[in-house]
């Protein structure tokens, strides 16, 4: 070769390597250690020993070995069939004898391990030990477990109150109602959509224990006391800390696994392969590239994440923005935050719904007592604070007289006004309101329950990919 072709090929591999250095991989791969010192500097976490760091900040006596002894038993406890709506069949009259006479004898089965749930509830802080550092292997089947033992709780409250112990069937909801907002300390974005469901069929129950001594002041009593129980509402800015760690933890099992076996761990079976994004990420450069890129995405979602849960839903078009941003930002130095960011933008209006069930119960029991000290409920909504405020409309909520009673409602996550149409059992249903009614109307005939599927446990990774 002459030395004018030598001459050309070294200029030819100067100008790649300029261009190389000046491309967006190479920019944003020199910039990894940046973004980790300046998310530390802003409180992120970006490894384990940092969220364990926060976890250790947490003192006094822990409920996770209690929950966890009493989840051994009922996690034998067949939770498919009637005990599945068990709280909602009791509610509506439609539970036969023969199925309350089951529920019974599960109760009793069960009833050692729901004491452990109890002393567990009465405790400070949880804290389960989690692996954090198995990343998308991590199995979370407490998660379920805390939500059938809240489950078997409603039920034996509401049977404890059939049998005319309204006093002990408040303890007993207060006590669930704590177990779950122990729920609210577990850094996972899961467990926070966990906890608002709970919380929702808390709500009804106390609700329905109301109703069925509005003229007692105890009964008034004991509802408040149960919504004192269920603790603050659900902090974003906590249950995300462990989904901030995603992007060092994948670009790690990268540089140590092949992509098809990343694949499988992140996923938990085998979808014959690995993308061919996952398999760009194996490149040394092109990973550091991408983690800069998501710790820069949880940099932005954080510092638009408000520390007050009530200007949550307002700032929820800021948090849509970087998502989308993030989320339609072309080029391979992207992939990692388009396959590890969840749909960030549902969570802010879950936690929403969460909130204003509050609100409406805590409203609806002013109204009751209202009538309890006057002989009728009020014909306008009183002035109670934010109590009285729709979350969803920044208005107040919704309230009717009825001939019997009332209809009270917030327009919910669609913010449109839909009259007061309380939300069906279908989870595809879009126009409906958030509503509670005085009386509640009887329940539509009761639809056969599928047994539930067993599937794997919930993980604590991204989703499929």
């Amino acid at each position: 070769m002459g030395k004018y072709a030598l001459g050309f090929l070294a200029l030819a591999a100067g100008i790649g390597a300029f261009l190389w250095s000046r491309s967006e991989v190479a920019r944003e791969s020199g910039a990894l250690e940046t973004e980790i010192d300046q998310a530390r500097q802003e409180g992120l976490p970006i490894d384990v020993a940092d969220l364990r760091a926060r976890l250790a900040d947490r003192t006094g006596a822990n409920a996770g070995p209690l929950y966890l002894r009493a989840f051994e038993t009922i996690g034998r406890i067949r939770q498919g069939g009637v005990l599945r709506e068990a709280d909602r069949h009791l509610m509506s009259g439609q539970l036969t004898r023969e199925e309350e006479d089951e529920l019974r004898t599960v109760l009793l089965d069960v009833a050692p391990a729901l004491e452990l749930v109890e002393q567990g509830s009465r405790l400070p802080r949880l804290d389960y030990g989690r692996k954090w550092e198995a990343g998308a292997e991590l199995l979370l089947p407490d998660i379920a477990q805390m939500r059938d033992a809240n489950r078997l709780l409603r039920a034996r409250a509401l049977l404890e109150a059939r049998d005319g112990d309204h006093a002990r069937a408040f303890e007993t909801l207060k006590a669930s109602a704590r177990a779950n907002a122990h729920t609210g300390q577990d850094p996972v974005l899961i467990s926070a959509l966990a906890r608002i469901s709970t919380d929702t069929r808390t709500v009804e129950t106390a609700w329905h224990l109301v109703q069925q001594r509005p003229n007692d002041p105890e009964s008034i009593r004991g509802a408040r006391e149960v919504l004192e129980a269920m603790g603050p509402v659900t902090d974003l800015r906590w249950h995300l800390q462990s989904e901030a760690l995603y992007p060092r933890m994948l670009s790690r099992m990268l540089a140590s696994s092949s992509p098809d076996q990343v694949m499988k761990m992140m996923t938990g079976a085998d979808h014959g392969g690995a993308g061919w994004e996952l398999r760009l990420l194996a490149l040394p450069t092109v990973r550091r590239a991408n983690e800069a890129v998501a710790i820069r995405f949880w940099r932005d979602y954080f510092r638009a994440l408000p520390s007050d849960t009530n200007q949550l839903l307002s700032a929820g078009p800021k948090l849509a923005a970087v998502e989308q941003a993030y989320g339609g930002r072309p080029g391979i130095s992207s992939a990692m935050t388009r396959i590890l960011t969840p749909v960030l933008s549902q969570s802010v209006d879950h936690v929403g719904v969460q909130l204003t069930q509050r609100r409406l119960l805590a409203t609806c029991l002013g109204l009751v007592d209202a009538k309890r000290r006057t002989g009728a409920f009020p014909r306008e909504l009183p002035e109670l604070g934010l109590w009285t405020i729709d979350p969803f409309s920044d208005k107040p909520l919704v309230y009717r007289t009825t001939p019997r009673g009332f209809t009270l409602y917030s327009l919910g996550p669609n913010r449109k006004d839909d009259g007061g149409k309380p939300r069906s059992t279908s989870r595809t249903e879009a126009g409906y309101d958030l509503v509670l009614e005085y009386p509640t109307p009887p329940a539509p005939p009761r639809v056969p329950t599928r047994p539930r599927v067993p599937g794997n446990p919930a993980r604590s990774g991204p989703p499929a990919l």
